[in-house]
């Protein structure tokens, strides 16, 4: 039997009171995963849900088309048609979602342990930075792990009351819709079947329980073709950093979310101790059952880790209704001198990671919207954009249009294709200004670099900037070249052989060429920084670029001694710059630590080389 004497014992105001606390923990819930929504642009795979769920349900449901079940984007759907498909709009059904989850969790540690778990399971999950990071995020991922604590709560329901018809196929229901959510809940549904044939009562049911996997199993038939295309064998994904990943890491952000930065997450281990004090102190079968709920994700996890194309801690959402019962258990069972300090302990490491999460640019979701307003207040009649990879589609589907012409790269031929080659021609010379807009992790799609690389052989960086899940180059055309001979050396590793200018006077509001001719005389010792800044008569910063050689394609590190590299940027003047005479300047310095190296022969007084002064008209 579930254990209710507490329950059945307590005081209709004492129930009362506790009805209105949980009440109140729920309302919490839902004020902590409504605040900041609008802060985060949306990233790429909720982009790609909105765009997916756009489409006709036929289309949603069929095979073959995207790697997860349908059921969440049929639910966005018809969300959309009602709701809109701005980012507040599409997340609110995960806030909802999520808010829902807080109280079937309260619910199930009421059902498995005493009322004080119950609350204190509410009070965790309502403050849980992994549960309010998915509860802003217009993906499955909270409805998943929503439908995993309802249909454990509606099994244990089912285990009272066997026999009872109702109970068994509102369970059923249950499970099934959370396998056409996400494939890890089957590893849910597994912990559900130990425990029906665990259960003498329940063995009969066992067969029905079945019933729902072999629903998932047709649906994967049916997808096989299409899932094979993303399987393959990675052993790595077994090695210590991928082990420590699943067992270590991904527990650590089920209690303290993923937005911590390491050296600040260790206290989370301490209050993982507490959850597994929790499932040793418990003495009902059922109660340890409940671990099966967390062990049996985390197993699985690991043994399909070499099939899936990657793992990520998202995945194991399905196992955080348990954990956070488990969590409160341990709470409840130390001490009760310690509990609150425990409890405020679980609070105050969940605020500071969503202190991380809505404040820290690390830990930002995407900033593609940004991205798109930088282009769209900084773009000059007869700019061209260029999509370096098409998925990133989606993205601009929803952000955009941005009123210039646009060059898109297609998935079915790479970077090194000669039409790739065709497209970057053409785009170049179109226009005299060319955005390059690259998405996601250009190391793993296009490790050489290869539309940088070409960019930067026609045309001059301008300007760089990252936002989060994306990339912003501006490229300037032009033919400058060093051809004025200037010789300075820099801590004896780098020398400036010869510069070039594109002009000496020019207007506010156009771009100055800048070309440098360097050498390495030494191996250097660092990827240093090269800076060309326009200075003020004051000194003052007016226009610079700053960053490795040619956009980090050719970082210091790599020259070997007597390497010869030519470097060419444009600063970009300020239309409401005064006129006047400006100087131009360059030098070295380490991102890291932002020291500047010398020029030889100075004593260290002079870190910098003027390479000449330009005359500024108004515009």
């Amino acid at each position: 039997m579930l254990m209710r004497e507490a329950a059945a014992m307590a005081a209709p105001g004492q129930q009362q009171r506790t009805l209105a606390v949980c009440a109140a923990l729920v309302l919490l819930a839902f004020a902590l995963r409504v605040a900041g929504m609008q802060r985060q642009d949306l990233w790429g795979d909720e982009a790609f849900s909105v765009r997916f769920s756009a489409q006709a349900l036929p289309q949603i449901v069929r095979p073959g088309v995207e790697t997860h079940p349908p059921l969440y984007h049929a639910l966005l759907h018809y969300w959309m048609a009602v709701a809109g498909n701005r980012p507040l709009a599409v997340r609110y059904l995960s806030v909802l979602t999520g808010t829902l989850l807080v109280a079937t969790c309260c619910k199930l540690g009421r059902s498995l342990f005493l009322r004080p778990v119950g609350v204190t399971t509410a009070a965790i999950a309502s403050v849980s930075a992994f549960g309010i990071y998915y509860s802003q995020e217009a993906r499955m991922y909270a409805l998943a792990a929503l439908l995993c604590a309802l249909a454990t709560l509606l099994l244990l329901r089912l285990q009272a009351r066997p026999r009872q018809t109702g109970r068994l196929w509102t369970w059923l229901l249950a499970v099934t819709l959370a396998l056409f959510t996400h494939y890890y809940c089957a590893l849910v549904w597994l912990a559900h079947l130990f425990l029906l044939a665990a259960r003498r009562s329940l063995r009969s049911r066992l067969w029905l329980g079945i019933l729902p996997g072999a629903a998932l199993a047709v649906w994967v038939l049916a997808q096989r073709a299409f899932l094979g295309e993303r399987a393959g064998l990675r052993w790595q994904a077994w090695d210590w950093a991928g082990s420590r990943a699943i067992w270590l890491d991904a527990p650590r952000a089920l209690l303290a979310g993923a937005t911590l930065p390491p050296a600040q997450a260790w206290p989370a281990y301490g209050l993982l101790a507490v959850a597994l004090w929790g499932v040793w102190q418990v003495r009902h079968t059922t109660q340890r059952w409940l671990a099966l709920c967390v062990l049996l994700p985390l197993l699985g996890a690991w043994l399909l880790a070499p099939v899936m194309p990657f793992f990520n801690v998202r995945f194991l959402i399905v196992a955080l209704p348990a954990f956070w019962v488990l969590l409160a258990a341990g709470v409840q069972a130390a001490p009760r001198g310690l509990r609150p300090l425990l409890l405020a302990a679980v609070l105050c490491i969940n605020l500071l990671g969503l202190y991380h999460y809505h404040f820290t640019a690390a830990f930002a979701k995407g900033g593609y919207g940004r991205l798109l307003d930088t282009v769209r207040a900084q773009a000059q009649a007869g700019d061209g954009l260029l999509l370096a990879h098409s998925a990133q589609s989606a993205l601009y589907e929803y952000y955009g249009p941005v009123a210039l012409p646009l060059y898109k790269l297609a998935w079915d031929f790479p970077w090194t294709d000669a039409r790739s080659t065709a497209l970057l021609d053409t785009a170049a010379n179109a226009h005299t200004r060319l955005w390059l807009l690259s998405f996601g992790d250009a190391q793993a799609y296009d490790p050489q670099r290869s539309f940088q690389q070409g960019l930067s052989q026609r045309a001059f960086l301008a300007w760089h900037g990252d936002f989060t899940d994306a990339t912003l180059d501006l490229f300037v055309r032009g033919d400058t070249r060093p051809n004025r001979a200037r010789s300075a050396t820099f801590a004896g590793q780098l020398r400036l052989d010869a510069f070039g200018l594109s002009a000496d006077q020019l207007p506010a509001g156009s771009s100055l060429q800048v070309a440098t001719r360097w050498q390495a005389l030494a191996a250097p010792a660092a990827n240093y920084t090269l800076f060309t800044h326009l200075l003020g008569a004051d000194g003052s910063l007016v226009a610079q670029v700053d960053g490795q050689p040619q956009g980090g394609l050719r970082p210091t590190g790599s020259w070997p001694v007597g390497a010869q590299i030519t470097e060419r940027v444009a600063l970009q003047l300020p239309r409401t710059m005064q006129p006047g005479s400006y100087a131009v300047q360059v030098g070295w310095y380490r991102l890291d630590t932002l020291q500047r190296l010398a020029v030889d022969g100075s004593g260290g007084l002079q870190n910098s080389v003027e390479l000449g002064s330009v005359v500024v008209t108004a515009p």
